[in-house]
C-alpha cells in the first residue's frame, strides 16, 4: 500500500470517528421526549408494520384511511429499518435512528472523498467534511433558522433530530457519495465505479424524492464539468451508463408507485 492510499484510508477512518462521536447518541435514541414537531414516529411505525408483514404488506390500513403501501414513501428507509430490526432484534424506533445515524456518517465521510477526487486537495477535503460536520452557512443568511436552534446545531443534524426528517437527509448523505463515485467513472472508463455510481444514484432515490431532484440538479454539472476537464466524448456515454442503471434499479419500485398515483387520482375523481 502506498503512502498516498494510506493516508486516504487513515483520513477516512478518523472522519469515521469524529462523526461517530458527532452523533453517537442518535444510536441510542428511541423516541425524543414531548417532540410534537418529529414525524419520525411516522417512518417508524410503517416499518414496525413492514418488520410484521415482510417482505410486501400489500396495504397499509393507517394512511388515508387505508392505501397501497407502495404509494406511501420510497422504499429504502422503511425497509432499512425493518430489515436492522430483524436482524438485529431491536425495536424498529432504535432501528430507525441505527439507519439515519449510518447514512449520516457516511455522507460526512462522502463529503471528504467527494473534494479529494475532484480537486486533489486533502485539506480541502478534511476542511470540507469538517465545515459540513460542524458549519451551517444558511444559519448567518437565514435568521430564523438560527433561531430555531438555540444551540446554533449544524441544520442538518438539527432538521434531522427536531423535526424527524431522515429521509431527507439520508437521501442528500448517499447523494453526496453518488457524486463522488460519478466524477470517478466519468473520467475514464472504469467499470466497477460507473456500477457504483449507478446504485448510489438508485439508493438516492430510494430514500426519498428531494434527494432525487438534486441529483437531477447535481449530476448534470458533475457530467459538464467533467466533459470540460477531458474533452472526451465517452463522457456523454458513461453519463447515459450510469443514469440507465439508476433507472433501471428503481424502475421495480418507482413502477408500482406510477400505478398506484393513477389508482390514486382515479379514486379521488
Amino acid at each position: 500500500m502506498n503512502l498516498l492510499r494510506r493516508h486516504k484510508l487513515i483520513d477516512t477512518l478518523l472522519l469515521t470517528l469524529l462523526a461517530i462521536a458527532l452523533v453517537g447518541p442518535v444510536f441510542k435514541v428511541k423516541y425524543l421526549d414531548d417532540n410534537w414537531g418529529s414525524i419520525e414516529s411516522t417512518f417508524i411505525s410503517d416499518a414496525r408494520m413492514l418488520a410484521g408483514h415482510m417482505p410486501h404488506p400489500g396495504w397499509q390500513p393507517l394512511w388515508y384511511c387505508g392505501t397501497r403501501f407502495d404509494y406511501i414513501y420510497p422504499p429504502a428507509l422503511r425497509y432499512g429499518t425493518a430489515l436492522i430490526a430483524l436482524a438485529g432484534h431491536t425495536s424498529t424506533a432504535k432501528s430507525y435512528h441505527i439507519y439515519i445515524g449510518l447514512l449520516y456518517i457516511f455522507g460526512l465521510v462522502s463529503v471528504y472523498w467527494l473534494v479529494l477526487i475532484g480537486s486533489g486537495s486533502r485539506g480541502g477535503a478534511w476542511l470540507s467534511a469538517l465545515a459540513v460536520a460542524l458549519v451551517s452557512p444558511c444559519l448567518l443568511m437565514v435568521r430564523e433558522l438560527g433561531n430555531d436552534s438555540g444551540w446554533m446545531v449544524p441544520q442538518r443534524l438539527h432538521a434531522l433530530m427536531l423535526y424527524g426528517e431522515g429521509p431527507h437527509i439520508s437521501a442528500l448523505s448517499v447523494l453526496t457519495a453518488a457524486l463522488a463515485a460519478a466524477f470517478v467513472a466519468l473520467r475514464g472508463w472504469r467499470p466497477a465505479a460507473l456500477a457504483l455510481a449507478g446504485v448510489l444514484c438508485a439508493l438516492t432515490v430510494a430514500n426519498n424524492f428531494y434527494g432525487a431532484t438534486s441529483l437531477a440538479m447535481f449530476f448534470p454539472v458533475v457530467v459538464w464539468s467533467v466533459w470540460l476537464g477531458v474533452r472526451d466524448k465517452f463522457v456523454w456515454l458513461r453519463a447515459a451508463g450510469i443514469v440507465a442503471l439508476a433507472i433501471g434499479l428503481s424502475a421495480f419500485w418507482l413502477r408500482s408507485e406510477e400505478h398506484t398515483s393513477e389508482l390514486q387520482s382515479l379514486t379521488n375523481l
